[in-house]
């Protein structure tokens, strides 16, 4: 074959060759070697070996990139995940199966071995915890925490009537390494005041169920006067005020009132104090002062003795 249809021939093998590159990528080049080597075989036909050589050698690159499609693709062994720990396959890991133990046990009583397999974690599923610790808080009733050697104060009692006080129901308990010291029937945080059946009397005045108070007509009486005589003990029961007529009997308190002083001719007496008072002002000529003079006791306001007997002073002629 003559230099001219050679060169033909290659450039023809050439636009081929980027045609199947163009539509295939560089599968197209494998498609193409595999598309001449059936029509060498298959339709036999002559191809010049120095033009076939020339192609090769143009496109010899192109073979070397050519992937292995029996290269092995490695495979990647799965991790474990348990509690907050990432545990590598193969890898062994100290695990337990309790997270909190009390004062008196170990940790290390509650722990085993445990080993990594592809994914999945061999041995007993008990123990999944990552970690252990000992308690030395307390758990309290309502299974809140009190932390060791700190102090709280508890009730016995939720609710109790109005006219108690909570703090005779309380008691100040202590966590020591995870025992509540005390009497265990404290056990509540809160305690309140109930006014269930209680009897509200006004005045910011409330009576507990059952409870009694002595109640008046008067809320003062005049010196001398005894509240008693003007009272009457009623009871609450079941929030009904009985035992007398809460519409005359609707005083809380009684007072009896100060005594009072005594004034006369200018001056004042005290309650319970003694003056001398004259009945003239001056004295006579036979008979001083001393003569016209009384001495008198000032009573809630009022003086004993005779009425004429009212000046502060007396003089002497």
């Amino acid at each position: 074959m003559n230099t001219e249809n050679k060169t033909l021939l290659l450039a023809k093998y050439i636009f081929i060759f980027f045609l199947f590159l163009s539509i295939f990528g560089y599968g197209g080049f494998y498609i193409y070697d595999s598309f001449i080597k059936e029509k060498k075989d298959n339709i036999k036909i002559n191809i010049d070996p120095e033009i076939d050589n020339e192609f090769n050698n143009l496109f010899k690159d192109k073979k070397k990139d050519k992937p292995n499609k029996e290269s092995e693709i490695e495979y990647v062994k799965n991790n474990c995940y348990i509690d907050d720990l990432t545990i590598k396959s193969g890898e062994k890991k100290l695990l337990y199966s309790r997270k909190i133990v009390s004062p008196y046990e170990k940790c290390s009583d509650f722990s085993k071995e445990r080993i990594c397999d592809d994914g999945f974690m061999l041995g007993d599923n008990s123990f999944k915890f990552s970690s252990c610790r000992v308690d030395l808080d307390c758990q309290l009733p309502d299974n809140s925490i009190l932390k060791n050697n700190e102090n709280i104060k508890l009730y016995s009692k939720k609710v109790v009537k109005f006219g108690e006080t909570c703090e005779r129901y309380a008691s100040v308990r202590t966590c020591k390494k995870n025992v509540l010291t005390g009497d265990d029937r404290f056990i509540y945080k809160n305690c309140k005041i109930s006014y269930d059946n209680s009897c509200d009397v006004g005045g910011g005045h409330i009576l507990a169920d059952d409870q009694t108070h002595v109640f008046y007509k008067k809320n003062s009486v005049e010196f001398g006067q005894n509240c008693l005589d003007f009272s009457k003990r009623l009871i609450c029961s079941d929030a009904v005020l009985q035992g007398g007529d809460i519409l005359i009997y609707k005083y809380w308190n009684c007072s009896q009132k100060t005594a009072s002083d005594c004034y006369i001719d200018n001056i004042k007496i005290e309650h319970g104090s003694s003056k001398g008072l004259y009945s003239k002002k001056f004295g006579t000529a036979t008979r001083n002062c001393n003569f016209f003079k009384e001495i008198r006791t000032c009573i809630n306001g009022k003086l004993d003795g005779q009425p004429e007997y009212k000046y502060s002073q007396c003089y002497d002629n």
